[in-house]
């Protein structure tokens, strides 16, 4: 990683500069929310159907199993990818 070399400071506004990067933000920010109302819909309707609280346990696992389950190969494989250049 190179480091500055001039002594003006950086301004955290800076990547915000990149279309491309505020593009991929935005759509990060929605995907986010998004998820996050599924998550709080489903616990609700859970809720609604007089279901248990085992019920709505189980269906917030099962909401966020898939991420765990795919984030645990993706990192030592992203990892081996790098390391392979």
């Amino acid at each position: 990683m190179a480091i500055p070399t001039n002594d003006s400071p950086t301004s955290l506004w800076r990547p915000l500069r990149s279309s491309t990067f505020r593009n991929l933000l935005v759509a990060d920010v929605v995907s986010d929310v998004g998820t996050f109302m599924q998550s709080v819909g489903a616990a609700w309707l859970m809720v609604s159907l007089n279901a248990g609280p085992m019920y709505v346990a189980l269906t917030q696992t099962a909401s966020a199993l898939p991420f765990f389950i795919l984030a645990l190969p993706a990192g030592p494989s992203a990892t081996s990818s790098i390391a392979a250049r």
